[in-house]
């Protein structure tokens, strides 16, 4: 219940202006970069980015990341990265600018067990001592 509030807030935003979500900021971020990079972000916000305009997902920020990067390299709640795979799969095979897969990020920067336990599983053939 708690997370009505601010997600109602953007919905509403998003209905008087939905062009903003295809907006970048003056730092080239998206709102779906924005949202990625905030570690407090509930998950029923990145959905409804997503929903809203979907090709969000796949969209590189100016340093070569996408959302679900982002996520990785601000040490989001595993949910919230594991949303942003479930809003978009085909991320598992992408990298950064850098050639960093989702499960280098998920070593470097999160270093939970069960994420990268989730990461192997979403790619088979992959383990984990092969990626450091």
């Amino acid at each position: 219940m708690y997370a009505r509030g601010p997600l109602r807030l953007l919905e509403l935003l998003i209905e008087a202006y939905p062009p903003a979500l295809q907006q970048r900021d003056p730092k080239g971020l998206l709102a779906m970069h924005i949202a990625a990079r905030d570690n407090t972000v509930l998950i029923p916000v990145l959905r409804t980015l997503a929903q809203c305009y979907p090709n969000s997902l796949c969209e590189l920020d100016p340093t070569g990341d996408l959302p679900i990067h982002c996520a990785l390299r601000h040490r989001l709640p595993k949910e919230a990265v594991l949303e942003l795979l479930d809003l978009h799969p085909t991320s598992i095979d992408a990298q950064d600018s850098q050639q960093n897969t989702l499960l280098h990020l998920a070593l470097r920067f999160n270093g939970r067990d069960d994420l990268i336990e989730h990461l192997v599983k979403c790619k088979p053939g992959v383990s984990a001592c092969a990626c450091v």
